[in-house]
């Protein structure tokens, strides 16, 4: 198989979710529901088209002619009679299995598969040897569960159900998706850890969803566009007052009402870590989390490269942060 190309063009926030509805009765799924007070798009700062040419960009700087490459984060990879998707399929290579690599015309490698010799989507072929995308070194460093192919288009392998912790309420939001990959659980165990450990009087966010057992996009609805790979998870801002039972509720936050300070502890611990790949948040709420930054020490230097490149605004992010963790180091099948 081969992802279909999507629209490089970012579209705007009014006419994207319009279109999801019109594409999800197409196929058959239930429609978003835009409206749901957790409904997010990210497409907005992160659109495929991004995702297309990042690894476009990191095909071209690794491909060397000759060099072996791997099938990965597909079940079987069409190897077809020419670099395009309108030529017929002339073999199908399983995962894993091993191609070399002949040339590359923009997403397309020529390749020779035990002699057959194709074209495939560069966007399943990973370097043999080559560590997964991510930050070498993340605890733990291997694990039985994996994160497979992109957050918006991807699945999950042998998945991990979040455990109970003193800092936060897991939320039922009747969708089971309390699940990610082991890398996940841990990254948000440390958080909490350091954010209780450093202000013990803080108050109990929600961790809403995550991802199904399986990954993907269940059925029914659905209020993301991402949360397929196990990586991405929803918290709801620390206020000054929660129920001690339910935990802060998924209501929109003020400069004034956040826990600025709680909300840093948890970021600092994914920044400094560089285990977070993006972190969609309300601009509204920046000043006030810069500040409690700079009461820690950190630099606008350090900010910089925090607000912007990782901390990016997403509409309907008022009322819940939304952290996206890099690939396992271990997970080879996994996509930014």
């Amino acid at each position: 198989m081969e992802r279909s190309l999507h629209n490089a063009t970012r579209m705007r926030s009014v006419t994207r979710p319009l279109l999801l509805v019109l594409l999800a009765a197409c196929v058959g799924e239930a429609p978003p529901d835009i409206d749901d007070p957790e409904w997010e798009d990210e497409s907005e700062v992160e659109g495929i088209g991004n995702d297309e040419a990042a690894l476009n960009a990191d095909m071209s700087a690794g491909f060397t002619i000759g060099a072996k490459l791997r099938v990965c984060g597909a079940d079987g990879l069409n190897q077809r009679a020419g670099a395009g998707a309108e030529f017929a399929v002339q073999a199908i290579i399983p995962e894993d299995a091993e191609v070399i690599g002949l040339e590359r015309i923009d997403k397309w490698v020529k390749n020779d598969w035990n002699g057959t010799i194709g074209w495939s989507s560069n966007n399943y072929l990973c370097a043999v040897g080559a560590p997964a995308v991510g930050t070498p070194g993340t605890p733990p460093t291997t694990s039985g569960s994996e994160s497979v192919n992109r957050p918006s288009a991807g699945s999950l392998r042998n998945a991990v159900r979040i455990g109970e912790h003193p800092g936060y309420v897991v939320a039922d939001t009747g969708r089971a998706a309390t699940y990610g990959t082991a890398e996940t659980m841990y990254w948000l165990g440390a958080a909490f850890d350091h954010m209780l450990a450093e202000q013990p009087t803080a108050q109990r966010p929600q961790v809403r969803d995550i991802s199904v057992q399986a990954g993907g996009r269940p059925a029914g609805a659905w209020p993301h566009s991402s949360h397929h790979s196990g990586r991405d998870v929803d918290i709801t801002y620390p206020t000054a007052s929660c129920d001690p039972t339910t935990g802060c509720r998924l209501v929109n936050v003020s400069p004034t009402t956040i826990d600025a300070t709680a909300t840093w502890l948890l970021l600092e611990t994914w920044l400094t870590s560089k285990v977070a790949h993006r972190i969609f948040i309300d601009s509204s709420l920046y000043p006030v989390l810069r500040t409690a930054a700079r009461a820690r020490g950190y630099t606008n230097a350090q900010l910089a490269q925090w607000f912007g490149p990782v901390i990016m605004h997403v509409s309907n992010h008022l009322n819940h942060l939304h952290v996206r963790f890099r690939c396992p180091a271990d997970d080879r099948s996994c996509r930014p």
